[in-house]
């Protein structure tokens, strides 16, 4: 089947089955009436690029809360959630008025208007671990900006997960999060109604307080609950979900019914929901409605019940996760950023530091937007859901994602190879780009390790200059330096604590000359057993090279690096390899490895003709 009719084939099952009897439902006089009482959470779920193009998703936000800041305004039982700081973002850059922004202030101290802490709904199973600590990051600015203390997140849509969601959290000051679990092609968890809410436990042991809904955050549609029902139809469907939740174990008195109006939905349909919510109370007092906030539900819930909520931890990601595969080579040069945005980041603060280069603050945080937006969960490229999209706004929504993607990829590249000139060779800065680095006779490498323990793996230098590459220009791209071309190999190494924390920085910058020659560590020829090759540095702030030795296999050691000789003993670094059946030879250097740590390899020097490569995940 071609993907358009898998598209057409899932649409028309999730119609028909909202169409048909809900098994989240039981005949009314099942009810044991455990609950009294119903609390409904209502905001706009955020879709980055499903409904319309990224672009204009973020423009229609600042109508989107001026509507919900209005409507809250005119009546005092409207209460509004605002679900990701990515919304409120986009509104405040579309807003010069200081009182509006104020009033919105006052709203959110008040209890009136909540706001998500989460950045977005994520794709959680493919974030790095940095990236996923900078989840909530835009929501602490936030929490400064306006005097509140939100410690709720929303996550929606998605079906499922990572497990390092309760330390991400809990860690920033988040103690309660909502799901809500869209389920109809998979995912989810096996805890059943009478475990929610639930503390999540983390690995380790960092716990939230977490609600769920199977039905999704549209629950609240599923109830008849809003403008195009007839109260009828709610009349019918409340006692049967009720019947439902309370015989599958639902213990409190209280449920917070899910009722957000649509995918980036004005709050206008929320204010249809209110004005349903009016006419239920009015006939129904015995069962009343209320429009809440998540610190309403959870604080009524503590309140009366106490702290004992069950608890349960694991993992339940990897659901959603694939859509990422729609855009591979996106996809591939985020994972790239993802792995080297947290050393280019450590780069740039210590060239700020010890050379002086103006730390690029503005562009690490559009770096780091760029990655959590691409692991937004509708942050992909396909043809859209059937029947959204024209075929430009199609053509629009693809390059404007792609676009997005490489622009945080070029300044993740950018930003390295800036700092590390800046350590390496900070009189250099000032002479960056050099277009003609292209054809140069000398190239400095330097290996740069942004984690305070050794290292080993191989890494590879890409664009070389076209006198230094293996045959020349023909193999430009493959950018393997000749083994004849090693000219000398300094040690560049140090320790240092910067800002209370420790980091290394280490360096091996090695000189390649399109003359020839063999090695020059203060003198040409071998490296003899037990030989320093560096200076002892110190550990605080400071670019004194750490002591290195090599042993009498020819093997460099140091605090952080080793150092791989070619097949003659003693000459550095070259290692001979096989590709494509002829002998090529490379430069590599072999760390320590260790899962989610990072390692770069980049040019330093002023001919600036070297990108920079992850290092592989193997260990040797």
């Amino acid at each position: 089947m071609t993907r358009p009719a898998i598209l057409v084939a899932l649409l028309a099952f999730r119609l028909l089955a909202q169409q048909s009897a809900s098994k989240y439902e039981l005949p009314a006089d099942q009810r044991t009436g455990t609950i009294h009482r119903v609390f409904v959470l209502c905001h706009s779920h955020l879709d980055i690029g499903f409904t319309r193009p990224p672009d204009e998703v973020a423009r229609d936000y600042k109508d989107n809360i001026d509507t919900a800041i209005r409507l809250t305004r005119e009546n005092t039982d409207f209460r509004w959630t605002i679900e990701s700081t990515w919304m409120i973002e986009e509104w405040l850059r579309r807003t010069g008025d200081d009182a509006l922004v104020a009033e919105l202030g006052k709203m959110l101290r008040d209890g009136r208007m909540s706001l998500g802490m989460a950045f977005a709904n994520m794709h959680s199973g493919l974030m790095a671990a940095e990236e996923s600590n900078r989840l909530v990051y835009l929501g602490e600015k936030f929490r400064r900006k306006f005097g509140i203390h939100s410690a709720v997140a929303l996550q929606n849509d998605v079906p499922g997960f990572t497990w390092a969601f309760p330390r991400i959290f809990a860690g920033s000051g988040v103690k309660r999060l909502i799901t809500g679990l869209n389920l109809f092609i998979g995912g989810g968890n096996n805890l059943g109604v009478g475990k929610d809410p639930f503390y999540w436990i983390g690995p380790d042991g960092s716990r939230v307080l977490t609600y769920f809904t199977y039905d999704s955050y549209v629950e609240g549609s599923r109830w008849k609950l809003g403008g195009r029902y007839p109260i009828e139809e709610l009349e019918q469907s409340v006692p049967r979900r009720l019947a439902w939740l309370e015989k599958n174990g639902y213990k409190y008195d209280t449920y917070l019914l899910m009722a957000s109006p649509g995918d980036n939905v004005n709050p206008m349909g929320a204010f249809q929901i209110l004005e349903r919510i009016r006419e239920w109370n009015g006939k129904h007092p015995e069962l009343p409605m209320k429009m809440s906030t998540p610190e309403e539900f959870f604080d009524y819930l503590t309140a009366k019940y106490g702290d004992n909520f069950p608890s349960a931890s694991g993992d339940s990601a990897g659901f959603w996760e694939s859509v990422k595969l729609r855009a591979p080579e996106a996809a591939a040069k985020m994972r790239q950023v993802s792995n080297d945005l947290p050393a280019a980041e450590m780069a740039a603060t210590i060239a700020s530091l010890l050379a002086k280069v103006s730390f690029p603050k503005f562009d690490l945080g559009q770096a780091w937007r760029s990655l959590l937006t691409f692991h937004e969960h509708t942050a992909d490229a396909d043809e859209g859901w059937p029947g959204y999209f024209t075929r430009w706004d199609t053509d629009w929504n693809n390059i404007a994602h792609y676009s997005a993607a490489l622009n945080g990829f070029s300044g993740t590249e950018q930003i390295f190879r800036r700092s590390i000139t800046g350590i390496a060779a900070p009189e250099q800065v000032a002479w960056l780009p050099n277009p003609t680095a292209g054809n140069s006779s000398t190239a400095t490498i330097v290996v740069y390790n942004a984690l305070p323990w050794r290292r080993s793996g191989p890494v590879e230098a890409e664009r070389l200059p076209v006198p230094l590459t293996a045959g020349g220009a023909g193999n430009q791209r493959r950018g393997y330096g000749r083994a004849d071309a090693i000219r000398r190999c300094a040690w560049v190494d140090a320790s240092h604590r910067l800002l209370g924390k420790r980091c290394a920085l280490g360096g091996i910058p090695v000189v390649l000359d399109s003359k020839g020659g063999g090695i020059d560590s203060g003198r040409a020829g071998r490296i003899p057993a037990g030989r320093d090759v560096g200076q002892r540095g110190i550990d605080h702030c400071d670019s004194r090279p750490q002591r290195a030795t090599a042993d009498g296999a020819g093997r460099c050691r140091q605090a952080f690096w080793q150092a791989v000789p070619g097949e003659q003993e003693g000459r550095f670094p070259a290692a001979r390899y096989r590709s494509g059946g002829s002998e090529s030879h490379r430069w590599s250097c072999h760390q320590g490895h260790r899962d989610g740590a990072y390692g770069v390899v980049a040019s330093a020097h002023g001919d600036h003709t070297l990108s920079r490569r992850a290092l592989r995940r193997s260990a040797i």
